[in-house]
């Protein structure tokens, strides 16, 4: 894909009009900043990607710790580590899943229904935690769905989204202000489950995550535009649907 876009004569016309405006590229980017369109997606390219990162990194690193509580057997090193690569490999379908919707759905709705799909299942884990914890095959059955709904969805349009929203003067940085929010969500996913878990229990846990990926849901659906239907620049080309490319400067 880099090859084909930044080897396009498309892209090279775009690049030359820019460097005869001789805006430098901080010019650009604030630029930018005052439209409120490029605002309204950075909340939904960034915040989304931010809160996203809370439910995956706060799941990934405490799964041992979840399935523990499943199946009470935390001092069991093997079945517990048999028990993680089964969570672990739930991934798998749920990026192919995801890669197959991406063409059909597109970015902006496989972000928005797979937020909700993750505070669906996580919701229905913590209430099906309680009075059904006996029931282990049920209460596992519910957290490998959890764990496949978070490799489906944001997992994938977080990265897609800035490559179809943003120009190509500004697309490298504002991919960079998102990706550094999600680090701020991965830390804050890795600091806050434990101390969670401890003083509340699984059950608050994952209803604390569910409501974590509602948000993101509703903030991607109010910020980001369906790049498929309302572009939010006539210039952006996207790596999915392979609009053109006609880069005008910012004034």
């Amino acid at each position: 894909y880099q090859r084909r876009v930044h080897g396009s004569s498309d892209y090279q016309q775009a690049h030359a009009a820019l460097d005869a405006t001789g805006v430098s590229l901080g010019g650009q980017v604030w630029g930018s900043l005052r439209q409120a369109k490029y605002r309204r997606a950075l909340v939904g390219t960034g915040i989304g990607w931010l809160l996203y990162d809370i439910t995956y990194y706060g799941a990934a690193l405490f799964s041992p710790t979840i399935t523990s509580a499943i199946f009470g057997n935390a001092d069991d090193v093997l079945a517990e580590s048999w028990q993680n690569i089964v969570v672990s490999a739930m991934g798998l379908p749920g990026i192919l899943a995801a890669l197959w919707s991406l063409r059909c759905i597109g970015s902006k709705n496989l972000q928005v229904w797979g937020f909700f799909g993750i505070a669906l299942t996580s919701a229905a884990f913590g209430l099906a935690y309680i009075p059904w914890k006996d029931d282990h095959a049920l209460v596992f059955g519910i957290y490998l769905l959890v764990f496949m709904m978070l490799l489906y969805g944001p997992n994938v349009s977080t990265f897609v989204l800035p490559s179809e929203i943003y120009p190509p003067a500004i697309r490298s940085t504002f991919t960079g202000v998102s990706a550094a929010l999600a680090k701020v969500g991965a830390l804050a996913g890795t600091a806050l489950y434990q101390p969670i878990f401890d003083k509340y229990g699984l059950t608050v846990l994952m209803l604390s995550s569910a409501a974590v990926a509602a948000l993101g849901g509703i903030i991607s659906w109010a910020t980001l535009d369906d790049p498929r239907v309302k572009p939010q620049d006539p210039d952006v080309i996207s790596p999915v649907h392979h609009t053109s490319l006609n880069y005008k400067s910012f004034d």
